[in-house]
């Protein structure tokens, strides 16, 4: 992935969560969770789209109903569930956290992408998560380890800095944990001597990533990083 698209995905996660969280339409009826749930496993995907939404339309009442679809045996269901999950916009979803943490391990790659993706979106409450999401940084699918990388900052803020510097080993996680670094400004310091290393040695895409987080982190990072510390939604 080219160094400028793997920071602005890592970006996008960690800014735009909450706006592209946010529900369209007027708040659903709680009495019609079960049969949106059920819409969740129809073959298509613009049906489970619309149902979705409609689940996270009703907010806190859904929440139970959805961490019981994320052990669902069909997998669009589970992935839909964690997608209504991240998209509750402003509902405390904290009780999801152990499900979700959980799903970031699915045998499913679009499960575990969509479980690590809720979990950005949920944030600091959803730092119990943190070993799960450090795990998801050396996952096979990519969609997940970037996830993975932007959900550690919005989750743990600088207390993400170990998981992302030790990923930098990982040749699959470089440029994820990389810009994520980046994004953490001078908290992310001791990543430094990593980062100078992988700006010499890396794959060409790596080295200017890992060159632009040592710029941030050494000029004081950016204005995004606000988001990084942990806060109650």
């Amino acid at each position: 992935m080219r160094a400028a698209a793997c920071a602005a995905v890592v970006f996008f996660l960690l800014a735009g969560c909450a706006e592209r969280a946010r529900p369209r339409g007027a708040a659903g009826a709680p009495e019609d969770v079960g049969r949106q749930i059920d819409r969740l496993a129809d073959p298509d995907a613009d049906e489970r789209f619309r149902a979705r939404w409609a689940i996270a339309n009703v907010g806190a009442p859904a929440i139970p109903h959805l961490i019981e679809a994320l052990g669902d045996e069909n997998p669009h269901v589970r992935q839909e569930a964690a997608a209504a999950l991240g998209g509750m916009f402003g509902t405390d979803r904290s009780e999801a956290v152990p499900a979700l943490a959980k799903l970031a391990a699915d045998p499913e790659p679009e499960v575990r992408a969509a479980a690590v993706e809720a979990l950005a979106c949920i944030g600091p409450p959803a730092r119990a998560a943190g070993p799960a999401l450090a795990k998801a940084l050396g996952d096979e699918d990519v969609r997940t380890r970037r996830g993975a990388s932007a959900a550690l900052v919005r989750v743990l803020g600088d207390d993400a800095v170990p998981h992302l510097t030790e990923a930098l080993a990982d040749d699959r996680a470089q440029p994820f944990a990389a810009a994520a670094l980046g994004r953490l400004g001078p908290a992310a310091r001791l990543a430094a001597p990593e980062l100078e290393r992988l700006a010499r040695e890396g794959d060409p895409s790596v080295r200017l990533l890992a060159t632009q987080a040592l710029g941030r982190i050494r000029r004081g990072g950016d204005t995004e990083t606000a988001n990084r510390t942990p806060h109650a939604e």
